[in-house]
């Protein structure tokens, strides 16, 4: 079984992490995640180093295949870590819940 996330349509999206630090004197700006408060928030609820990188989703037309969480040590459950509302949050989970419940 993969152990990794397959990307299907990237849209606007790019891998980030928190930056360079202790650069800007050569020109280089620090650069990582947009928001980097929800970037930290994401990591530490899925399980993963604070500064661990992402997928930054800055656009529509992003599209991706989930892996099944027997990758991850926990078989049954898969994870979903997106920095948003929680009213978006919960529609996507009333979502998925119908998508399953028509699947079995």
């Amino acid at each position: 079984m993969a152990e990794t996330l397959t990307i299907n349509q990237a849209g606007l999206s790019t891998v980030q992490d928190l930056g360079r630090f202790g650069r800007t004197r050569y020109g280089l700006p620090v650069n990582g995640a947009l928001d980097q408060y929800s970037a930290r928030v994401a990591n530490v609820l899925t399980g993963n180093d604070e500064g661990a990188p992402l997928v930054e989703i800055t656009a529509l037309g992003f599209a991706c295949t989930v892996i099944h969480g027997t990758a991850y040590g926990s078989p049954g459950y898969f994870r979903i870590s997106f920095a948003t509302s929680n009213a978006v949050l919960d529609d996507a989970c009333e979502r998925i819940a119908r998508a399953f419940s028509i699947l079995s």
